[in-house]
């Protein structure tokens, strides 16, 4: 297993790890949590804190699972994370998992 490099306050460095399938997996979470929405929005749903909040959890809850414990503060996370306000996590999962699905493919056709 690579190790993992770490920023100043010791968490993983998202910017140097992006090729890790891990970062795939929390990526294509923040890719359905805009995606919620984006659609509210389109229905003319006023988005809220508590809202957003509650997609957000429920979401953590529904991709991690209960194999950890997952504490209520976990809900504001969104609003911590600037990948949210440039709307790019959307068409990275959507982009890294095409290109995945296609590299398969061409191992395969080997």
């Amino acid at each position: 297993m690579k190790k993992v490099k770490k920023n100043k306050e010791g968490l993983p460095d998202q910017r140097s790890n992006r090729s890790d399938p891990w970062n795939h997996f929390q990526t294509n979470m923040f890719a359905e949590f805009e995606l919620k929405i984006h659609e509210m929005v389109e229905q003319g749903q006023p988005l809220t804190p508590a809202l957003l909040n509650k997609i957000y959890g429920g979401l953590v809850r529904e991709y991690y699972g209960s194999d950890i414990v997952i504490d209520k503060e976990i809900e504001f996370e969104w609003a911590r994370i600037p990948i949210f306000t440039t709307t790019l996590c959307l068409p990275y999962a959507t982009g890294i998992s095409a290109a995945m699905a296609l590299h398969e493919q061409v191992l395969k056709s080997q």
